[in-house]
């Protein structure tokens, strides 16, 4: 019997069906499948008036944030300007608070300059309402519709420069200042003032050099205390200019001006001429191995004054010199040792470009690599180690195709006819030329023909 009842359980069974494997392919499937069902029933979903309400509350929620936050920012941000003390010190209560003399203050026009907290977490409101009340001062009246509608973006500008800085600081020297270009002794000046910094953290962050121990004639903290006291004279000097010269032109009178107060307090006279010579030669470092042109103010500082049209010539040959000695730099990419520092490169391709003659056609390229050279021995003579390998050899750095008409590839081109090439035309002969004085100019007032 348990055999037919075996037999006739197996005749009533049914076969069991496979089940199918769920893969991603499925899942993907059936999320983007046409016929998956909303999270919500569907009656509702399609209901037009429904959805409308749902976005027009969350439009609402996100404005009432926005709102949240203007007001928030609009109240410190009047708050900071009507209390200024919250975010800023007086310069000369910064000074003193340095142990630097606070009559410093009595050499600038300006009456009202304040220092800015670094670490302030409410400098950034105060920094943008300050940016946009001068605009609205110098512009307003000029561009009324524009200054009004680029407010906003004048004050978020503002905010977001602030924060920058607060959070995540370029550097110790990331110094500056704000003022407007009204008349001088009532402009409002703030600075941002650089951290307490070591003698090798101003030459790696102002002269782009890095050392790692430095022989000085004078005490490194007396050097650091005067180079401090420098650059808030520096910034301090910002405030009186005129903001529509030139930038290199107001870099260097900002230098010069500083360095002459200095030269004029210090009594330390060595100290002086030690900070003095950093300074200047940090400069012409900076220039040529950083690039760049707003503050090469080195040659201005060796020859003691500036004018406009020579700010404009140093900042041209410098920043020239750091171009041409990048691009023989990349030629040269199998002559240097790759761990080769960046500014080591550039001192021996500048004295290759000297050695070798490539600059005595050209006077304002060889006076800024000169300058470059100086600087670069004078800190290998300040350097405990040295950094400067005076054995190398400067011939191996190639340099002729710097000089020679630029051919990237084989030109595919034919030859260019003769006719075709036109002799070099020579200069007028002016020898009988009638002078400018005794010519009769044409009447400007007067039609053509």
């Amino acid at each position: 019997m348990s055999e037919q009842s075996t037999d006739g359980d197996q005749g009533s069974a049914t076969p069991e069906q496979p089940k199918q494997k769920i893969t991603l392919w499925h899942r993907l499937k059936n999320i983007f499948n046409a016929k998956a069902q909303p999270t919500v029933p569907r009656e509702i979903y399609k209901n037009k008036k429904l959805r409308k309400a749902v976005y027009r509350d969350r439009w609402r929620k996100r404005l009432k944030v926005l709102f949240g936050v203007a007001i928030t920012s609009t109240a410190l941000s009047t708050v900071t300007q009507l209390a200024p003390n919250t975010v800023s010190t007086t310069f000369e209560d910064h000074l003193k608070s340095k142990q630097i003399d606070p009559s410093l203050k009595d050499h600038f026009h300006a009456e009202n300059i304040r220092v800015y907290d670094r670490w302030n977490p409410l400098v950034p409101f105060h920094m943008a309402a300050q940016i946009l009340k001068l605009q609205w001062q110098e512009n307003i009246s000029d561009s009324p519709v524009t200054t009004t509608l680029t407010s906003p973006l004048s004050y978020a500008s503002g905010f977001f420069m602030g924060a920058q800085h607060v959070l995540f600081p370029v550097h110790d020297l990331d110094a500056y200042s704000i003022a407007g270009s009204g008349p001088v002794k009532e402009r409002d000046v703030y600075i941002r003032p650089p951290s307490d910094f070591t003698l090798n953290e101003f030459l790696s962050q102002l002269g782009k050099i890095e050392f790692s121990s430095l022989k000085t004639r004078n005490d490194p903290k007396e050097l650091e205390k005067f180079l401090y006291t420098y650059v808030m004279l520096h910034e301090a000097r910002h405030g009186d200019q005129i903001k529509a010269i030139n930038t290199a032109a107001n870099e260097a009178d900002a230098d010069l001006y500083a360095l002459t107060i200095l030269a004029l307090k210090e009594k330390n006279h060595d100290l002086f001429n030690e900070a003095f010579e950093i300074t200047m030669h940090a400069r012409v470092m900076s220039s040529v191995i950083g690039g760049g042109e707003s503050h090469s103010t080195g040659l201005a500082l060796s020859r003691g004054f500036q004018t406009p049209l020579g700010a404009f010539a140093d900042a041209a040959a410098l920043n020239r010199l750091h171009n041409v000695v990048n691009e023989i730099d990349k030629i040269n990419g199998a002559t240097f040792h790759p761990d080769e520092a960046n500014g080591n490169r550039f001192v021996y391709i500048t004295a290759a470009l000297l050695i070798q003659g490539w600059l005595d056609n050209d006077a304002e390229l060889k006076k800024a690599a000169i300058s470059f050279m100086q600087a670069s021995l004078y800190f290998d003579n300040l350097s405990e180690k040295g950094f400067i390998d005076q054995t190398f050899d400067t011939n191996s750095i190639v340099i002729a195709p710097m000089f020679m008409p630029y051919v990237p590839i084989e030109s595919k081109l034919p030859p260019i006819p003769e006719e075709f090439l036109k002799p070099t035309p020579k200069a007028p002969d002016l020898t009988n030329a009638t002078p400018v004085s005794q010519r009769q100019m044409p009447d400007a007032n007067r039609r053509s023909a």
